[in-house]
C-alpha cells in the first residue's frame, strides 16, 4: 500500500475522530450541515453587478443626454476638462 503523504494523515485522522464520535447514534441525531453554496462564485456576481450598473450609467447618460452636457459644461468650466 502507498505511503500517505503528512496532509492524508491529519486529514484521515480528523475524520476518524468525527466517525467514531458518532457511531452508534441514529441519523437523526447527527448534525446536518445547513448552508447551500451558490452556484455562482463571488467574483462573478461582482462582474455581473459592475456590467449591470455600467449598462445603466451608460443607458441613463444617453437619456438624460442634456444633464450629461451641463455636467461637461459645468467640469471645463472649473477646469477638469478641456474645452
Amino acid at each position: 500500500m502507498a505511503r500517505q503523504t503528512p496532509q492524508q494523515k491529519r486529514a484521515n485522522i480528523a475524520f476518524s475522530k468525527q466517525n467514531e464520535k458518532n457511531m452508534g447514534r441514529p441519523q437523526s441525531a447527527l448534525k446536518k450541515k445547513d448552508g447551500q453554496k451558490s452556484p455562482i462564485g463571488t467574483g462573478m456576481l461582482i462582474l455581473l453587478a459592475f456590467v449591470v450598473a455600467g449598462t445603466l450609467g451608460i443607458g441613463f447618460a444617453e437619456i438624460g443626454g442634456g444633464v450629461w452636457t451641463a455636467i461637461q459644461n459645468m467640469l471645463r468650466s472649473i477646469g477638469v476638462l478641456s474645452k
